[in-house]
């Protein structure tokens, strides 16, 4: 999972260096991908299709609509710019 983590943080340096993001939308992208990389740790899961439903449904039981597609929607980004 280091490795991810130094993806994360490469991801995280794109994202306002290159896209201008707003500090505040790294910051909360950052918070997403750390809740995302400890959930799969702790759960020994693999990152693959499968481990990432499960985060999926483990995120719609404890947030709200909105919270749930911003996270969504960062680890859709996320993976794209892995590609």
């Amino acid at each position: 999972m280091q490795e991810l983590k130094l993806l994360t943080e490469n991801y995280l340096s794109y994202c306002l260096y290159r896209k201008n993001l707003n500090p505040k939308t790294i910051k909360a992208y950052s918070i997403d991908l750390n809740q995302f990389i400890n959930f799969m740790e702790y759960s020994r899961y693999e990152i693959n299709k499968g481990g990432v439903s499960n985060y999926l449904t483990h995120i719609h039981k404890i947030f709200k609509p909105k919270t749930i597609k911003r996270k969504i929607a960062c680890l859709k980004a996320f993976f794209n710019y892995l590609e």
